[in-house]
This record gives C-alpha cells, sequence and structure tokens, in this order.
C-alpha cells in the first residue's frame, strides 16, 4: 500500500454483532497491524503494538491507537466475518474470520504493519521484520505534531517518509 493513499475501509462486528468501521474508529495516529495466528489463537494484540501505542498516545496530547488483525490458514471456527476479540487501553484486536482484510490490503502471509493518519492515509508501513524501524518513525512523528496538527498533517508526513 502506498503512502498518501487512502487505506480501504472495512466492518467488523462487536460481541453484540453490531457492524463497526475502521473509519470511524481511527485516532490521530493508528498503528494497523495484519498477523497469521494459528486458528485457535485469539490473543491480545502484539507486544510491539500495545508498546507503540502506550509510548505514544497522549504524547501532545494525541490520540494514538492500535488494531490488531489476526488471521489464519484456516476459517475462524466461531465467526465468518471479521470481528471483535479483545479490547485493551487504546487497543482492539480482531480475527479477520475469513483474511477479507488481508487480501483487501494486499498483504502475503508476513504480517505488515501500517501507520494510518486520522484522515485514513497511509503515513508508513512497513513488515512485521522491520516493525522496529516503524516504530522508531511514528515516535519522531508525534513528537512533531503539535496539538490538533496530526488531522492535517498526514499528507506531510507520507511524502516526507516517501523522501526518505
Amino acid at each position: 500500500m502506498k503512502r498518501s493513499r487512502l487505506l480501504p475501509d472495512f466492518v467488523f462486528l462487536d460481541d453484540r454483532g453490531s457492524p463497526h468501521s475502521l473509519r470511524d474508529i481511527l485516532g490521530d495516529f493508528t498503528v494497523l497491524t495484519l498477523t497469521h495466528c494459528d486458528k485457535t489463537t485469539h490473543g491480545p494484540a502484539t507486544e510491539l503494538l500495545m508498546t507503540m501505542v502506550a509510548k505514544n498516545h497522549g504524547v501532545n496530547r494525541l490520540d494514538v491507537r492500535g488494531i490488531d488483525v489476526h488471521w489464519s490458514d484456516a476459517r475462524c471456527a466461531q465467526h465468518d466475518a471479521c470481528h471483535l476479540v479483545d479490547v485493551q487501553t487504546h487497543t482492539i484486536t480482531l480475527c479477520d474470520a475469513t483474511g477479507a482484510i488481508r487480501h483487501l490490503y494486499g498483504v502475503g502471509h508476513e504480517g505488515y504493519f501500517f501507520v494510518i493518519g486520522s484522515d485514513g492515509r497511509v503515513i508508513d508501513s512497513a513488515p512485521t521484520n522491520d516493525a522496529a524501524r516503524l516504530a522508531r518513525q511514528l515516535s519522531l512523528d508525534v513528537a512533531l505534531c503539535t496539538d490538533g496538527m496530526a488531522k492535517s498533517q498526514s499528507k506531510e508526513l507520507s511524502a516526507r517518509h516517501a523522501g526518505s
């Protein structure tokens, strides 16, 4: 997914079966992970994602959120739609029951991280083996933003990353 492109929206179901949209839950910065799991794993968000969110949420009064989307090679035995699995502070975990989100974003078997601005644009992205670099860059981006400016800076940050 190219930087500054709008990330495709998707819908997931909460524990009551009510639909929610990615666009409706974006923060000033949202870190979206797409990771593989075995078919019985519905654990909390990855440790790195939790650390990235905890380190950056509230800096310069910015709302930094995390969304961890798991998929498995076998279809989810419990659901046939993307659904909420876990809620942590500023982070949610979703099961991509059929792999539809992974395919929508063009992610292969290797996991991927996306940093999304409040306007839904991709600011930065990296495979999981380069997530540490992405975490460092997110901290720099958050530190550069002043209160309220993150909402207007997604395109500028995307352009800066494209040049680096």
